[in-house]
């Protein structure tokens, strides 16, 4: 059986395609935020950059995909570099078939999920909460 995840491609800042098919036999998290202009997101973004090094040690790479189109992506990158990919799913497609999408407000709710090889969900953390208790979740799990 193909995981939907596998048939997902994005892009990133620059409109280049990152297919998240050639994750299959890694461990990764993905985060799903809403925005790239948010002081909130902003910190989390921040945060994670902080502890890159650590997450990957930990296995859990992160992967941040934002509901946002491309051209924001690209104005706020400019200004602010990070070790990680950032990936624009501005109709929310990832959060829709992670069941993390709220669609009173239609947008994406703050989340972070672990996945082990061949996409296997190992846990997650969906929260309107800090960025601190996301990358706690991260950092131990």
């Amino acid at each position: 059986m193909n995981n939907p995840l596998s048939n997902i491609e994005l892009r990133d800042k620059d409109g280049i395609l990152y297919k998240l098919s050639l994750l299959k036999e890694e461990s990764f998290s993905l985060i799903l935020l809403n925005s790239v202009s948010s002081l909130r997101d902003i910190s989390h973004l921040d945060l994670l950059a902080k502890h890159f090094e650590e997450l990957k040690s930990n296995k859990t790479s992160p992967i941040v995909i934002v509901s946002q189109p491309e051209s924001h992506l690209s104005k706020f990158i400019k200004k602010n570099k990070y070790s990680f990919p950032i990936l624009s799913d501005p109709s929310s497609r990832i959060s829709k078939i992670l069941d993390c999408h709220i669609k009173k407000l239609k947008t994406s709710q703050r989340a972070t999920i672990i996945f082990e090889e061949k996409y296997k969900e190992r846990d997650r953390f969906i929260f309107m909460s800090t960025p601190q208790k996301h990358l706690d979740f991260l950092l131990n799990h």
